[in-house]
């Protein structure tokens, strides 16, 4: 890429202050006892402030959502729940997942297979870059630099005349 180490560190502490919002350990649930998961529909029986909040705040009480997401339409919430087998997570449901406040239905699909440690594709980033194939993060941002690089009629400092791969364009 013609950078140099410290050009790459500047770019990526720059990709800190806003674009990179942390970064995370993917760990792998059967390796750790937990190698049961579920996705769980929750339909809450009222979409007021008062009940969403009271549900968010107990479900995140819960260290058996792996993660949440708010959805618009039925159902009103999504979870990734793991547990150690159908029996741990028959007792999750009935005794914590069925009783967090506001629930009016909840329904479950057990995941029977999941493709690698993450399924990732890629993240889409704005102007239609779309990072993919990355190694890791740094590897990603690197990705999205250059790609920036090739897009500027003039390079950017230590990038000029960097082509990048058809992937990153």
């Amino acid at each position: 890429m013609r950078l140099t180490p410290g050009s790459c560190h500047r770019r990526l502490r720059e990709l800190e202050r806003g674009v990179i919002t942390g970064y995370r350990a993917v760990v792998d649930p059967a390796a750790v006892g937990l190698g049961f998961e579920a996705l769980v529909q929750i339909t809450l029986e009222r979409d007021d402030a008062g009940t969403v909040a009271s549900f968010e705040a107990a479900m995140v009480e819960l260290p058996q959502v792996r993660h949440a997401e708010r959805l618009s339409g039925d159902p009103d919430c999504l979870l990734r729940i793991v547990a150690r087998d159908l029996d741990s997570y028959a007792t999750l449901r009935d005794q914590k997942l069925a009783t967090l406040p506001g629930v009016h239905r909840l329904t479950s699909t057990i995941v029977y297979a999941t493709k690698g440690a993450i399924a990732f594709s890629g993240i889409p980033l704005w102007g239609g870059v779309k990072v993919s194939g990355c190694r890791d993060i740094a590897d990603a941002c690197l990705a999205w630099l250059a790609t920036q690089a090739w897009k500027s009629a003039a390079g950017t400092e230590g990038c000029a005349g960097y082509q990048a791969r058809p992937e990153y364009r």
